[in-house]
């Protein structure tokens, strides 16, 4: 009873509107903006007093595949040691994914409301495999981009094939090297929803905070005989945290009194956070070899700075919607576009992020 009197304080303050004895309520259509299944209208322009508060909540399902700048997952040299040694950047390959979002929201009568999102991608980069042997190391180096590899050793070293083993001969290396990305995103906003007719708009402000995390992988493993093994490891990582104000706005066209809609949103978001690029380099060796003998090294490297991190979203599809009693129910199906600036990548932090597919609701 005290959460009912509360809420009924809110929204007169809001809307500056008092409830009526026998007043009528009426369920508004359903409204989807960037990220978000549904947001119920109130037609506050046509129907002033017959409008009601309620509160909405939804979730969707997303099929997305990253779409990432400058993502080396390894580089190879050919031609080592000749006048005219050349270089090719092999990228990580990415699927469709699923990612999940939900929300829990309530709007007065007058359409000014506020809500919470949540929006989850959490997935894996297809992996690289291959072997490199002795007849091709002569010529050839496989080494992640440049500059995330921390040195160890005497001469410096990092990761790379030919590994140590190899370098002298001995064996083969079977190289693995795969990616991650994990992006989670929480949002608090106020909303403001109208609809004139078979038009209606929805206004979005408030604050986003974002996890991003990039990880890069890679193994590398030679065993030439028994009592003899390389086994080396790349784990490095590129994570942002922050967050900051962000705003939306989106249109919804019903096509006559089918129940059918066309919309479309846009979302812009402004973060400040803090970036940390760090990576550690494990090499363990067990040989015989004098020259060489028994090793277990680590080398590590860390840098963090400030950064500023703009995204946009973009989200356009059909609606179908029916009202059942007081409440309302639709199905849709749109396409969606997240670009995160100057994310950059599992190694460096120069180049965009993109989340393209689509949302079925």
């Amino acid at each position: 009873m005290l959460r009912k009197k509360w809420l009924a304080l809110v929204a007169a303050a809001l809307c500056g509107l008092t409830s009526s004895a026998g007043a009528q309520e009426h369920a508004g259509p359903v409204f989807t903006p960037v990220s978000t299944p549904i947001v119920q209208f109130v037609d506050n322009h046509q129907q002033p007093d017959n409008c009601h508060s309620g509160v909405m909540g939804g979730g969707t399902i997303y099929i997305l595949r990253p779409y990432i700048n400058d993502n080396v997952a390894f580089v190879t040299t050919t031609g080592v040691g000749t006048a005219t040694p050349s270089q090719t950047a092999s990228d990580f390959d990415w699927n469709f994914h699923v990612a999940p979002a939900a929300w829990l929201g309530w709007t007065s009568r007058c359409g000014v409301g506020f809500r919470a999102r949540y929006f989850l991608f959490d997935q894996d980069s297809e992996g690289f495999s291959g072997t490199l042997d002795a007849a091709a190391a002569a010529n050839t180096v496989i080494a992640p981009p440049a500059g995330l590899s921390p040195l160890l050793g005497a001469p410096p070293r990092g990761f790379q094939a030919p590994g140590v083993l190899l370098q002298g001969g001995d064996g083969a290396d079977t190289l693995g090297v795969h990616s991650s990305l994990k992006i989670q995103t929480i949002d608090g906003e106020a909303t403001f929803a109208h609809e004139w007719a078979h038009f209606g708009t929805l206004f979005t402000v408030g604050g986003r905070y974002l996890q991003m995390r990039q990880n890069y992988f890679a193994s590398l493993v030679n065993v030439p005989v028994a009592g003899t093994s390389e086994n080396s490891l790349l784990d490095a990582g590129h994570n942002f945290y922050g967050g900051g104000p962000t705003v939306s706005g989106t249109a919804r066209w019903e096509i006559g009194r089918s129940g059918i809609a066309i919309y479309g949103s846009v979302r812009g978001s402004l973060l400040i956070g803090r970036s940390k690029l760090n990576a550690v380099f494990t090499e363990n060796i067990v040989s015989p070899d004098p020259l060489i003998g028994d090793k277990n090294n680590q080398a590590s490297s860390e840098s963090r700075e400030n950064l500023v991190l703009p995204m946009g979203e973009l989200e356009g599809g059909f609606e179908y919607s029916r009202a059942l009693g007081r409440t309302r129910v639709f199905f849709r199906g749109a396409a969606v576009n997240h670009t995160y600036f100057d994310a950059g990548t599992a190694a460096g932090r120069s180049g965009n992020l993109s989340l393209f597919g689509g949302q079925a609701s």
